[in-house]
């Protein structure tokens, strides 16, 4: 565990913006040593890179950490030169007053921290009701409206050492599984409650009985009018006393469908709406900057501080295992940071998911555990808030993450903690099979394409022994772009595939689609394949009526006919049948192996569009 600012990647950063002279002669790259490139807002950065006497591989990494609502066009051109200049890196910049304004943030709500964990336990002096009704905002329209709310009744079904839990009466509490109550209760009372105050803090108890509520409603089948269905949810509003009905319950709780069944996926929404009603409460009422009017979390933090909780606190990957698998099939189509979610129309879209909780994830790994508190237990949101807790301006935290992701696999130490070792991306999470993120190799002539705010995209290209490449990255629309150069080692191994549908055969009257893999060795050692994925292609966002948080998504997994490969090989693989019924298009993910450990990714689709020939309408 990393406490400070210290790592490989952060000391490689810092050994390069620290030289004079602010360039480093490319003929002499070291190998994994990643170069942060300078640029600048509407003039194009140029790349000089050598082809040595060997050949050499490289990867490029274009960010775009500039917190819009628009994306961004990049142009790559891509042209033979003679001779290869000094690359020009990015330029150091201490600013010691908002090195100041974050250690002065950081002492004041420590202090508040400390102050509330000596304070003494409130008193419980609130009544238990067999009986309550709650209301529910159900219908489509204003928060405002008193008639888009519904009264529920409901009946106390189960009393747990923590929890209380209610059962709509329309879902007759005297016929409402046991098991799920059980379970529920069980979980919160044994591993959420008590897990979550020691990592993230806790609830305000709103109606002073010293329990935490849960409802159970078939409602949660069918709000807005019947457009939506939701597993669970937290609504502010609930933890405030001063409100009255039906803007608030004025009861801490939370909200189940009652059609959720015992199992991980239970334990693992539970975990997650909980620690949604805790970044509430310590956000809004904790009062931990003096004078700073309490507000509610990020959408993108709100949501990726909870789905850390899924497996923090002993929940499954049900809820996350698509959501990552989709934001590494296409990182530049999807936004990191969201403020608000709603209004973005990006609530139920998954690539978006997947980036705040790998960010997340990997900002627990780099810094230690200690920053879900510092993010919890917090006066501040969004950036503000990451850069407080890491001690860091999210411009270097945005490069360290991207970096570390797109090295994943190409390196040995994955095992560092300031790479990403909680998740293992070119390996299983979950249900899906997981290729690192996907990386196009750069064409000769180069590549025009859109990115969205706060993503990047990895390229792979070659340079051939005795030649230099010149790269030529600019965006026309002026918004600025984050760049990373890393020379990889020459024996990193490079393949891609080309997927072919052959003809279909016809089935119990069902049409199955048979298709060919064609495996390219470009570079690199021998490679052991091992198991080859395909899944439904840029996972759409969940529409409305859609049912979550798991999607329908078609996936298949299995074992590759083709042994291993070596440099310069072409083979092609036995035929693989997509059942029949599953339409759309899909990609393809290979994974392996090089005798050196190295995890090894090749990647196609059914039609042979890559991220760098996509269409806007596509997008």
């Amino acid at each position: 565990m990393l406490l400070s600012g210290a790592g490989w990647l952060t000391s490689c950063y810092l050994a390069l913006c620290a030289e004079p002279t602010q360039s480093i002669d490319a003929e002499k790259l070291a190998p994994l040593r990643p170069v942060p490139i300078k640029t600048a807002v509407s003039e194009p950065t140029t790349i000089d890179l050598p082809g040595g006497a060997l050949g050499r591989q490289y990867l490029l990494v274009v960010g775009t950490p500039a917190q819009t609502d628009k994306g961004a066009v990049v142009r790559i051109d891509r042209a033979k030169i003679d001779n290869a200049e000094k690359i020009v890196t990015a330029n150091a910049n201490p600013d010691e007053a908002w090195k100041q304004k974050v250690e002065r943030r950081r002492t004041l709500m420590a202090q508040r921290r400390a102050y509330n964990e000596r304070e003494p336990a409130p008193v419980s002096v609130g009544k238990i009701s067999p009986k309550k009704t709650f209301h529910l905002f159900i219908r489509d329209g204003s928060f405002h409206d008193a008639a888009n709310y519904q009264a529920v009744n409901a009946t106390l079904a189960f009393t747990g050492l923590r929890c209380l839990l209610y059962v709509d009466d329309q879902d007759q509490p005297d016929r409402y599984p046991r098991e799920v109550l059980e379970e529920v209760a069980k979980t919160f009372d044994e591993v959420v409650q008590p897990n979550a105050a020691r990592l993230f803090g806790r609830h305000r108890d709103v109606d002073r009985n010293g329990k935490f509520t849960i409802l159970f409603s078939h409602l949660l089948g069918d709000l807005a009018g019947g457009k939506v269905s939701i597993g669970g949810f937290v609504r502010g509003g609930d933890f405030y006393r001063d409100v009255d009905a039906p803007y608030s319950n004025q009861c801490d709780m939370l909200y189940l469908n009652s059609s959720l069944r015992p199992g991980p996926h239970l334990r693992t929404l539970v975990a997650h709406e909980y620690v949604h009603a805790v970044t509430f409460c310590e956000h809004v009422f904790g009062e931990y900057l003096p004078g700073e009017v309490g507000l509610d979390e990020e959408g993108w933090l709100n949501e990726g501080v909870s789905h850390l909780a899924e497996n923090m606190l002993g929940g499954g990957w049900s809820n996350l295992d698509y959501r990552v698998s989709t934001y590494l099939s296409a990182p530049h189509r999807y936004r990191l940071v969201v403020p608000d979610y709603y209004r973005a129309g990006l609530f139920r879209n998954h690539g978006c998911r997947g980036a705040t909780y790998l960010f997340l994830r990997w900002c627990v790994d780099r810094y230690g555990q200690g920053v879900l508190k510092e993010l919890t237990q917090s006066s501040l949101t969004g950036t503000d808030n990451v850069e407080t807790a890491c001690r860091e301006r999210f411009e270097t935290l945005f490069r360290e993450w991207t970096t570390v992701l797109a090295l994943q696999g190409l390196t040995p130490n994955e095992s560092r903690s300031d790479w990403l070792p909680s998740v293992k991306l070119c390996d299983r999470l979950g249900d899906y099979l997981l290729a690192g993120p996907r990386t196009p190799f750069l064409p000769p002539s180069g590549s025009v394409f859109q990115m969205e705010s706060t993503s990047f995209l990895p390229f792979r290209l070659a340079v051939a022994p005795g030649q230099a490449t010149r790269l030529t990255i600019q965006s026309p629309d002026d918004t600025p772009l984050q760049i990373t150069l890393i020379r990889l080692p020459d024996d990193c191994p490079a393949a891609e595939i080309d997927v072919a549908e052959v003809p279909t055969i016809v089935a119990k009257g069902k049409d199955s689609r048979r298709v060919v893999v064609r495996v390219r060795h470009l570079a690199g050692s021998t490679v052991r394949w091992e198991r080859i994925s395909w899944e439904r292609e840029f996972l759409p966002q969940v529409k409305e009526g859609d049912e979550m948080p798991r999607p329908a998504s078609a996936r298949a997994e299995e074992v590759f006919a083709i042994s291993s490969t070596k440099r310069g090989d072409v083979v092609v693989s036995d035929e693989l049948v997509i059942p029949a019924g599953l339409e759309g298009n899909f990609v393809f993910k290979l994974v392996g192996a090089d005798q050196a450990g190295r995890r090894v990714s090749a990647w196609g689709s059914l039609d042979g569009r890559t991220p760098l020939r996509e269409s806007p309408s596509q997008r």
